[in-house]
């Protein structure tokens, strides 16, 4: 699809999906104009929690844990996310120190690192796409106040079905690797609750034939029974 970088957006188009692709096509091409290209192995952090925000990141291969520190040795993961996302936004914007942290959790990942100054430059040049990433940027808060409150109504055993669903539907097949992006811990930190329960729960989903694990590689197999356990 081309895009007119003078007008983004047709007038009058009620398609989000259209203005949704075409907003985040013309923020690509900007970012990757005037940004940086950065390459990241496993475990590297992007930025990290309490840092200055001196730059805005487009997360374009891999994949990575965002997490925040709740208390000095305990981490929450707020989200595991994948390409075509857009970090540090809230703190460019407000002039505060980055509140989150991200991960790499993918053997490799490449990462658009642009400075604030050029950020504060397309605000003032394209105001029109900024104010729509903010939209964009609220729904996504949303989206994780929702999931939130999901989680705090259900019982642990609900919670890991449901993050293991969501987990396989981001990653477009029903294997899960439990050493890379969806260890134990990592699923107990994104859950709220200890490795150990994590484990429990796991022998019992496949006692029950819900889900078989082959080495590192979790399979889900029943997955209209995970639904039905997630409600």
């Amino acid at each position: 699809m081309l895009v007119n970088p003078m007008n983004p957006v047709p007038p009058h188009s009620d398609n989000q999906d259209t203005l949704r692709l075409m907003t985040k096509e013309l923020l690509g091409s900007f970012l990757r104009e005037k940004g940086t290209e950065m390459v990241y192995k496993r475990n590297d952090a992007v930025f990290r929690q309490g840092q200055s925000a001196d730059y805005l990141y487009w997360l374009i291969e891999g994949e990575g844990k965002w997490i925040k520190n709740v208390h000095p040795d305990e981490e929450q993961i707020l989200a595991f996310v994948h390409p075509e996302r857009l970090f540090g936004l809230p703190a460019i914007v407000n002039d505060r120190p980055y509140i989150s942290s991200l991960i790499i959790v993918s053997p490799k990942a490449r990462v658009i690192r642009v400075d604030k100054q050029d950020f504060h430059d397309l605000v003032q040049q394209k105001p029109q796409v900024v104010l729509r990433l903010l939209g964009f940027l609220e729904k996504e808060i949303v989206g994780m106040q929702t999931r939130a409150t999901r989680m705090v109504r259900r019982t642990t055993e609900q919670r890991l079905a449901r993050a293991l669903l969501d987990l396989s539907a981001r990653e477009h097949i029903p294997t899960l690797n439990l050493r890379e992006r969806s260890t134990p811990a990592d699923l107990a930190r994104y859950i709220g609750t200890t490795r150990t329960t994590v484990y429990r729960l796991l022998k019992k989903f496949q006692e029950d034939h819900l889900i078989e694990i082959e080495g590192r590689d979790l399979h889900l197999v029943n997955t209209p029974q995970l639904e039905e356990i997630a409600g």
